[in-house]
């Protein structure tokens, strides 16, 4: 019987990319073969992978932000739509409302944030570029969006919403306000 001992190092190494530099990551996997040593390197691109993940999770926050604000402007209008069955048509959009933001909205938000920071960690000189600075900006405030839009459904659950459905419709276009400047950031950085 042959051991098996695999060793895993995590190996940084850097290339100058338009006069910046850039980390890459792989790993050096050593699997000793009586007497052997056998070297793979895997060259793992865990930016890339961040990066993705981080655009996936993105979109999927967004959609739960923008799904979740006509679930209120629903909730606000049921008396009007619905009459006499409003208060099956309130029980309901509450349900969708709670599966929406625990099963979507808040984990979307949370890995958005989680691989953002990965990336940043790996490719520390983003933080120098001005771009990156609005970036966050506007990115700290959807965060307040966010919660703010957590207040509202907590309030809606409680059954004491003070906002009118023309007020929720409104702060519906602030969700798309967002990603449209968030999106232009990120694509004309050089000219921000």
């Amino acid at each position: 019987i042959f051991p098996i001992i695999a060793i895993c190092v995590n190996v940084k190494s850097s290339r100058i990319y338009n006069g910046i530099r850039i980390y890459e990551n792989y790993f050096l996997i050593s699997l000793p073969f009586k007497g052997f040593n056998w070297y793979f390197y895997i060259m793992i691109d865990w930016f890339g992978y961040f990066k993705a993940l981080h655009l996936i999770f993105m979109v999927s926050w967004f959609a739960g932000l923008f799904y979740m604000v006509r679930l209120f402007v629903y909730h606000a209008e049921s008396d009007i739509n619905h009459g006499s069955n409003s208060k099956a048509f309130k029980t309901q959009y509450l349900l969708m409302q709670k599966r929406l933001w625990k099963i979507i909205s808040w984990p979307s938000m949370i890995l958005t944030l989680v691989f953002g920071f990965l990336m940043l960690y790996l490719q520390p000189f983003y933080l120098t570029l001005p771009y990156m600075h609005l970036k966050l900006g506007f990115i700290l405030i959807l965060v307040f969006y966010h919660l703010s839009c957590h207040y509202i459904y907590l309030r809606q659950k409680n059954g004491t919403s003070i906002y009118t459905s023309f007020q929720l419709r409104l702060w519906n276009e602030l969700a798309t306000f967002f990603l449209v400047v968030i999106i232009f950031i990120i694509v004309l950085k050089n000219s921000v």
